[in-house]
């Protein structure tokens, strides 16, 4: 069985922009649109561990964490979504 899925990776470098909400808006209207537009099941994403924001944002679109793992020494979290 072929797994049907996206990947989705957000970066907001203006710091005047982050804790606005904007992040979540985009996670939120992107996972919509693919769940609409694709025929996928899931969409997954990653973040370090230490990124507060990131992690609210995409849990707060219903993604929900799957694994922490370690890579280049920074720890790290994998999270999916599903229609």
């Amino acid at each position: 069985m072929v797994e049907k899925m996206a990947m989705l990776s957000i970066v907001i470098f203006d710091k005047k922009y982050w804790n606005k909400g904007i992040g979540t808006s985009v996670i939120e209207k992107f996972t919509m649109i693919c769940f609409d537009t694709y025929d996928i099941d899931k969409i997954g994403a990653f973040t370090y561990s230490s990124n507060i924001g990131s992690l609210r944002g995409l849990k707060k679109s219903g993604f929900k964490i799957k694994e922490f793992f370690v890579e280049d020494g920074a720890e790290s979290v994998y999270l999916e979504c599903t229609k």
